[in-house]
């Protein structure tokens, strides 16, 4: 009753902490480690900022490169160029941040009976999986 019957900027401080993305490092889960939900964070955070470095790392033609090729002298063409490697960086992150999500996850298996050349192998799957996550996390 106390959120319905309260205005609108004391409703987002109350549903904040549920919504943000920094509150899930501080819960827990079983199939996810935190380490695993703070690489995810940072890699959003830095990522789509260091594909777009890479794009506007070097804005100046070189002496053959096409005339066409040229760093638009229009704000507006500069604000669209802008706007559109942003867009296109952030979705590149985010399919490779998705990609990786389903290399990391683990699903339970169930099985009646588990002998011990199961658990290894299903273990050995597992972190084989997560040494492919962490090697696509560094690059």
């Amino acid at each position: 009753q106390n959120f319905l019957q309260s205005n609108w900027f004391c409703r987002v401080l109350m549903l904040f902490p549920a919504l943000h993305p920094f509150a899930e490092l501080v819960r827990f889960s079983l199939m996810l480690p935190y380490n695993v939900r703070v690489a995810f964070i940072v890699m959003k955070v830095i990522g789509a900022g260091a594909l777009g470095a890479l794009f506007f790392s070097s804005s100046s033609p070189t002496p053959d490169s096409d005339p066409e090729c040229t760093p638009p002298k229009d704000p507006f063409e500069n604000l669209v160029q802008t706007a559109t490697v942003g867009f296109v960086t952030a979705l590149l992150e985010d399919v490779f941040i998705f990609f990786l999500a389903l290399i990391q996850r683990k699903n339970v298996v169930e099985r009646d009976e588990w002998t011990p050349e199961l658990k290894e192998r299903q273990w050995l799957r597992w972190r084989i999986r997560t040494g492919f996550f962490w090697l696509g996390t560094t690059i």
